[in-house]
């Protein structure tokens, strides 16, 4: 899944990044980059960040781990 996919699946999640310095909301690599390569990216775990967003609902498939 990208970036953006998580976005638009999750809009709860925008706050969430934007909380942990990412600023793919407003990034255009957003619709590119894997969740793993972000993460990767910014020095995160993924499977934190994917810990982080999963409460919020959606179903997170492709989540390029």
């Amino acid at each position: 899944m990208t970036m953006a996919g998580l976005m638009r699946d999750r809009p709860a999640s925008v706050p969430v990044l934007l909380r942990r310095g990412m600023a793919c909301p407003g990034c255009a690599m957003a619709p590119f980059m894997t969740v793993r390569e972000a993460a990767e990216a910014h020095g995160m775990d993924v499977d934190a960040l994917l810990d982080a967003v999963s409460p919020l609902g959606g179903a997170l498939g492709g989540t390029g781990r």
